[in-house]
């Protein structure tokens, strides 16, 4: 199955080879990037451009992703059974 599409269902990107994925996701970037309200736009750019830093630091993997976080925020929040 599609990498992509598994984490996005209902939005697969049609792709036969990694050159091909890449431009399925350029194009499907892009798309968004013009769709979005400037400012959401830009702080995708800001994100996007803080993962390829991580990324060439090879330290991507020393973050915290959004899903633990968000996983652990709703574990907090849940309430406690007595």
């Amino acid at each position: 199955m599609n990498p992509v599409a598994a984490r996005s269902p209902g939005r697969e990107l049609n792709w036969r080879s990694k050159g091909s994925l890449v431009d399925a996701l350029v194009e499907k970037l892009d798309a968004k990037l013009r769709e979005w309200k400037p400012e959401t736009a830009a702080q995708v750019r800001q994100c996007l451009a803080e993962v390829i830093d991580l990324a060439d630091r090879d330290v991507l993997d020393l973050t915290r992703s959004r899903a633990a976080e968000q996983e652990v925020l709703d574990l907090l929040d849940e309430p406690t059974s007595r």
